[in-house]
């Protein structure tokens, strides 16, 4: 991977093919425009998704005389799901965001273990998070 918005770019086009389309769900991306979906009367399974990418500092690794800067990193998908619907939809988003994700190499991004975690009530929704670790190489 040459450039860190060619890394973010990889991730997110995987969450938008493998998550968004796949599943017709409403998702805002950072800094992306379009409405938020927060606001929409017609969510798919009664939820939106915020989707993140955040980097990790690189660091420099020698593999068999080859120098690798390894850049780190983790996507975040948070769900958020209409209060009193219960989890079940945001459960079942979360282990489709865990398959599309987990141990995966797509266009030169490594993705590791794939986590939940349950936030709770966020004003009007009932969120739970989706961490998904990665990381890309540029061998010189």
């Amino acid at each position: 991977m040459t450039s860190w918005k060619d890394m973010a770019s990889a991730i997110r086009t995987r969450f938008k093919t493998e998550i968004a389309d796949e599943y017709s769900l409403e998702v805002l991306y950072d800094n992306a425009p379009g409405d938020d979906p927060s606001a929409s009367a017609s969510l798919t399974m009664g939820l939106w998704i915020r989707f993140s990418v955040l980097p990790g500092d690189s660091d420099c690794q020698e593999f068999g005389g080859s120098k690798t800067s390894r850049t780190p990193g983790v996507a975040v998908a948070q769900i958020f799901a209409q209060l009193r619907q219960g989890d079940r939809n945001s459960l079942q988003v979360a282990d489709y965001i865990k398959s599309a994700f987990r141990h995966v190499s797509a266009d030169g991004v490594i993705y590791g273990t794939p986590y939940v975690r349950t936030v709770g009530r966020d004003n009007k929704w009932y969120q739970i998070n989706v961490f998904c670790p990665f990381y890309s190489d540029d061998i010189s």
